[in-house]
């Protein structure tokens, strides 16, 4: 569709190049690829001309480029009103969670079965004073990924950050929240990656702040349709993508 639009439009102006069945390119094939460039650390380069229209990270390639290193985190004043799974708005009266704090609702039966985190995170919220914020959750949901796939932590300690820069606050608020994060964890009675939240905290917070800094500056708004920003994820090869001050692509 939306070569078909470009064409007409590249027609109707006169910068014509036509779409050829050439520009149908496989889903299996990758678009982009990452590359480490002097200077720039490592990059998202496209592999060949993208045609207009084209869609460098498609999901359906099941390439891993646009999925998310941990599922995303809705927005705290959210919770009751959508989704926890797939943010969608619920219509009718929420499925019941039991008598959880108000940190997960459901759109139907279908999307908690989907839920892998709102059982555990459901228990161990129960065993705090207050339900833990979305960044302690999309930091408890990275840890505990780190520790079913090594290949995560790889990728996402790839990412840039940069500490040199932060203020004292900044550091007291990003202690702070893995320190949440390591409450969090132990309340979920997952001790080994409870271990690995001490362990970034003592005896030096450096990787914590490496950490958080990571998840700063890589993380992404999700949207609704008049771009408000609903929850957040972090999705490790979009954030490779080269900022540009003459951008010639746009999230969808």
């Amino acid at each position: 569709e939306c070569r078909r639009i470009a064409a007409a439009l590249a027609k109707k102006t006169g910068d014509a190049r036509p779409v050829v069945a050439a520009d149908r390119v496989s889903p299996r094939k990758l678009l982009v690829e990452c590359r480490s460039v002097a200077g720039r650390g490592r990059s998202l380069i496209a592999t060949s001309a993208l045609a207009i229209g084209s869609h460098p990270l498609p999901a359906p390639a099941n390439d891993g480029l646009c999925e998310p290193i941990a599922h995303p985190v809705l927005n705290e004043k959210l919770r009751t009103s959508r989704c926890s799974f797939c943010f969608q708005v619920i219509d009718d009266s929420p499925v019941p969670n039991s008598s959880a704090p108000p940190l997960h609702c459901h759109c139907s039966a279908k999307c908690q079965s989907l839920d892998k985190n709102w059982r555990m995170e459901r228990r161990a919220a129960q065993k705090l004073r207050s339900p833990p914020t979305p960044l302690v959750l999309s930091c408890s949901r990275i840890l505990r990924r780190f520790q079913t796939s090594p290949a995560a932590l790889t990728e996402y300690n790839q990412l840039c950050w940069d500490i040199d820069a932060l203020s004292q606050d900044e550091k007291d608020t990003y202690h702070a929240i893995m320190t949440q994060c390591h409450a969090f964890l132990i309340a979920m009675e997952d001790t080994a990656t409870a271990k690995v939240a001490h362990d970034l905290l003592h005896p030096n917070p450096t990787p914590a702040y490496r950490f958080m800094s990571r998840l700063s500056r890589n993380g992404f708004s999700i949207s609704n349709s008049e771009q408000i920003a609903i929850g957040h994820g972090v999705y490790c090869g979009a954030s490779m993508m080269n900022h540009s001050c003459r951008a010639n692509a746009v999230p969808s």
